[in-house]
């Protein structure tokens, strides 16, 4: 399994233990939302990855990746809509960087960003928050699917 799907899975079952999206937190750009069942919601996919050698930690034959992950947060939109996805959004931040090396795998994860936004993607009137979350993750050259796990972090010895 590739180190992108790896991060969208520990990073969807982070965001499955905050209460208010349990059951409804999707690992796709994709799924169709329903506003009766499925609000609040969360839609998790990777966005982007950039790759470079991570020569720099004198470490030949070893990739660093900054996979962009993203997490979409959805609520209905009322007025009490931004206080509704701030009070979720800080539950996902919280949960996802309380191991930010997401069980081993990394060597950190942080919030790169988020913004707010008014409709789309749902059947009724909605608002959502885009979180962005980038991973940290060495990889050997030609072995994408196995995280090189280092105690201590890349910038040590």
């Amino acid at each position: 399994m590739h180190v992108r799907q790896q991060i969208r899975n520990a990073i969807t079952q982070k965001v499955k233990t905050v209460s208010a999206l349990s059951k409804s937190t999707f690992e796709s750009r994709v799924h169709e939302l329903n506003a009766e069942k499925d609000l609040p919601a969360a839609l998790i996919f990777t966005e982007g990855e950039m790759i470079e050698p991570a020569t720099r930690q004198n470490r030949p034959g070893i990739q660093k990746r900054m996979v962009q992950t993203v997490v979409y947060v959805f609520a209905r939109a009322d007025e009490l809509l931004e206080n509704s996805l701030d009070a979720i959004c800080e539950n996902v931040e919280n949960a996802i960087l309380e191991d930010d090396n997401l069980g081993g795998i990394a060597e950190r994860t942080y919030l790169e960003d988020s913004s707010l936004l008014i409709g789309a993607q749902v059947d009724a009137p909605t608002g959502a928050c885009r979180m962005s979350f980038v991973t940290i993750i060495l990889t050997q050259y030609g072995a994408s699917a196995v995280p090189i796990q280092k105690p201590g972090g890349m910038f040590n010895g």
